[in-house]
């Protein structure tokens, strides 16, 4: 009998758990219960999934991703990729924005997860007076958020890198996004608030790190 596993992306804050590897996982998600995740299970298993679905599906991922975030086309190739071979005797039912921000942290860790590799200094928004950024309604749409986290890579790489490598709910994780809140001031307009929860942040610094590091790179091969 199949186990049904919901994936609940009500992604709250969770207590650190034990430091895990930062090399994807090749082999189908697992769970040892059934019912409903949220929090930091939901995304570790999430995770785990996104990782299984590029080693397997590669080219099908880059063409969803490809596609504008939300769209119909690319919420049909998502439920495509979600009855593959990389969910071991379960169904899994989650949110696309979530498992587009999994399956960018995937491309990160399996491109750039051995590799010191870090987008070249930009200018963003450097205000003095910025309102930092909370976390839970989004102001400034897809194109405001990538915005802001391609702001935060480029004015802390290391530690954004840290948030992306690091395992689900690991203290590693919890570490890295302490640090950066330093930053998310400096990428914020005066009085502009932007409302994320912690697992939807990092898929978005997972986004922008991969789109401005592989154009680093790009740009050095050149």
């Amino acid at each position: 009998m199949k186990t049904i596993v919901a994936i609940l992306l009500a992604l709250a804050v969770a207590a650190p758990v034990t430091a895990q590897s930062i090399i994807p996982h090749e082999g189908p998600a697992t769970t040892d219960r059934e019912g409903k995740f949220s929090g930091d299970l939901a995304r570790k298993v999430m995770d785990q999934f996104a990782a299984c679905v590029l080693d397997h599906r590669r080219k099908l991922v880059l063409e969803a991703l490809a596609m504008p975030s939300g769209s119909p086309e690319q919420n049909e190739i998502f439920g495509m990729l979600a009855k593959t071979e990389c969910i071991a005797s379960a169904e899994m039912h989650f949110n696309g924005p979530a498992f587009r921000g999994s399956l960018y942290k995937a491309l990160v860790r399996k491109q750039f997860g051995r590799k010191d590799v870090f987008p070249a200094p930009a200018p963003g928004v450097d205000t003095q007076q910025a309102t930092p950024v909370e976390v839970g309604t989004t102001s400034g749409g897809e194109a405001g958020r990538l915005k802001f986290a391609s702001c935060v890579v480029h004015k802390d790489p290391k530690h954004a890198r840290d948030a992306i490598l690091s395992a689900a709910g690991s203290q590693p994780e919890s570490d890295a996004m302490a640090a950066l809140g330093s930053v998310y001031g400096q990428c914020l307009y005066q009085d502009e608030t932007l409302r994320l929860s912690k697992g939807g942040l990092i898929g978005l610094l997972a986004e922008a790190y991969y789109r401005d590091a592989s154009a680093s790179a790009g740009n050095r091969n050149d």
